[in-house]
């Protein structure tokens, strides 16, 4: 089943913020953006929006589409919509899915991330 996903780079201070994925999850114990799947017809920023906020409790503004990434999967396609979004609150409170949080320099989110979003910090970098 094909599936549409969003991902926020969240940027204060030239530092990513970073969720730790829960255990029970698949991915229990790996690093990953806020985001996640969109409800049917939902726009992605709204999506985003919304996700961000269940996630992690923060307003995000500024937020700017940096790509649209494609994976073929045996299970279905999925799109992701990545956006840079900018946020001026610290206070993040995790939802059930995440055990953990860090706000990391945006030169070193890609070892946390498996270089999965590589080219889209480098992207922000430049525009930093």
């Amino acid at each position: 089943m094909d599936k549409t996903t969003v991902k926020a780079i969240i940027v204060d201070n030239k530092r990513v913020l970073l969720l730790k994925v829960g255990s029970g999850k698949s991915r229990a114990g790996l690093w990953e953006l806020p985001g996640g799947t969109l409800n049917d017809s939902e726009d992605p920023i709204a999506g985003l929006i919304r996700e961000v906020s269940e996630e992690t409790n923060l307003s995000i503004h500024d937020i700017s589409k940096i790509k649209i990434k494609n994976i073929h999967k045996k299970e279905g396609d999925v799109t992701i919509h990545v956006f840079l979004a900018k946020t001026n609150d610290q206070n993040v409170e995790l939802d059930k899915k995440h055990s953990a949080f860090k706000w990391v320099e945006i030169t070193n989110a890609n070892k946390d991330l498996d270089n999965f979003f590589n080219e889209e910090l480098n992207l922000i970098r430049e525009k930093l």
